[in-house]
């Protein structure tokens, strides 16, 4: 049985991960910096411990034949926290497979912000240079260039996905909740562009890579092919709700600095990240957050499967069942376009 080192499996993509290599037949040695689960599915080990911690990782690497790097940062109080995870935690797991002496996959899962957005009526690609416009971003890109350092025996692929939303994500769930009432509330422009994936089509994706020999090597963009306005999302989300005629509301883009001004203020006081600071605005307002998907098309045909209105429809399903989002009224199944 093929053993696997999981980075990040306590996190959203994380925990789909483990279920689909799990399910897959793989063992997993599966990082964590809390207390592991009391209980886990056969297959899976926890091992408790930290990037930062060498010992830790040489440890956890043993009779592992591959990695899959998903743990980071997405929210910090400075810049600084996020190169000491994202980048300097990504060259010490680098460090620790290359020190193994053996063949190793390494599968890293970076970022669309760490190319940053598009500049043009065009998509980045992997051809376009790389300008990430937050620390974020940055962070993820500095964690590319050490993976892309590792000795010929690692033979790593790079994954670049857009926002990931389904099941068990807490940063998409405000939008669902405000759809659920009927509500369309836009952050600025709501014919802003972006690209997106669902998780099971990301964990998927990442499943295909790992076992391609293609891809060793190479960098990609991993996304749904179709290109989404937040009017898209918006529209889908309160369809799948049965609302034909929604409320419509648009934040005026000085309102979200004030907010993000005020919760940076109120981070500092706590001691605590935030999850909307100014390089998120930043970030939010780009027109065009979109990628092309043709290379890894060329090289796995993977294709993710899920339309935008399929992955919503499964993400509000498991958000009622939990008791995230209330039951206000049944989602229906209706075409939508763009999807």
């Amino acid at each position: 049985m093929e053993r696997v080192f999981v980075t990040g499996g306590t996190g959203f993509i994380g925990r789909h991960l483990l279920e689909a290599l799990v399910a897959r037949g793989y063992a997993v040695r599966a990082l964590t910096r809390r207390d592991p689960p009391a209980t886990s599915p056969p297959g899976l080990e926890w091992v408790l411990g930290r990037l930062e911690d060498p010992a830790t990782l040489r440890t956890a690497l043993d009779g592992c034949s591959g990695v899959i790097h998903l743990a980071g940062l997405v929210q910090a109080r400075t810049p600084e926290e996020f190169f000491h995870v994202n980048a300097d935690g990504t060259a010490r797991l680098v460090e620790a497979v290359a020190q193994t002496g053996r063949s190793m996959r390494l599968i890293y899962i970076s970022s669309l912000a760490a190319v940053g957005p598009a500049q043009d009526a065009d998509a980045v690609d992997e051809t376009t240079p790389p300008h990430p416009v937050s620390p974020y971003g940055e962070s993820k890109l500095r964690g590319e260039a050490y993976v892309q350092q590792a000795p010929p025996s690692v033979a790593w692929t790079i994954l670049r996905p857009p926002v990931v939303y389904g099941p068990g994500d807490r940063a998409v769930l405000p939008y669902f909740r405000m759809a659920a009432r009927g509500w369309h509330v836009f952050l600025g422009s709501p014919d802003r562009q972006f690209s997106l994936i669902y998780v099971k089509d990301l964990v998927e994706g990442i499943l295909h890579v790992y076992a391609c020999e293609r891809t060793h090597r190479e960098v990609y963009f991993i996304a749904d092919p179709v290109v989404y306005t937040w009017r898209d999302v918006a529209e889908t989300m309160t369809r799948l709700y049965g609302f034909d005629r929604p409320r419509r509301v648009t934040v005026p883009t000085w309102v979200l600095w004030g907010i993000a001004v005020l919760l940076e203020a109120w981070s500092a006081l706590r001691g605590r990240p935030t999850f909307f600071d100014r390089d998120k605005l930043q970030e939010l307002l780009e027109p065009r957050w979109v990628c092309r998907v043709d290379k890894i098309i060329e090289h796995t045909g993977f294709r993710p499967r899920y339309t935008l209105a399929d992955g919503f429809r499964e993400t509000i399903e498991w958000y009622v069942a939990h008791g995230w989002i209330p039951n206000v009224r049944r989602p229906v199944q209706v075409p939508l376009s763009g999807g």
